[in-house]
């Protein structure tokens, strides 16, 4: 994975998880001690409209915990625009 300089992911941890799929997938960790035994996601597919907070107040409850969306894909850099058909990973219950 790369983290590009002037990321806010720039001084973070990726570490690389196996998913409940069984494959490998890189992850930004913002404080290696809160990394849980075991970390899982589910997937979500962006259709049209869909914003970040629409989508963690679908999962998460709370719109403003878009930022474990970003978090569990750092692939996505601009969430203000996410196209239709993006597949995203959805970490089961919050970071932390």
């Amino acid at each position: 994975m790369t983290i590009y300089q002037g990321s806010r992911y720039e001084d973070e941890t990726v570490v690389s998880i196996i998913g409940v799929d069984g494959r490998p997938h890189d992850v930004v960790i913002d404080n290696v001690s809160r990394l849980p035994a075991q970390f899982t996601f589910s997937y979500y597919t962006t259709v049209q409209g869909d914003r970040a907070d629409n989508i963690a107040m679908q999962f998460f409850g709370d719109p403003e915990q878009w930022w474990a969306l970003a978090d569990a894909n750092p692939n996505v850099l601009y969430w203000e625009n996410l196209p239709v058909g993006l597949r995203l990973r959805i970490p089961d219950g919050l970071p932390g």
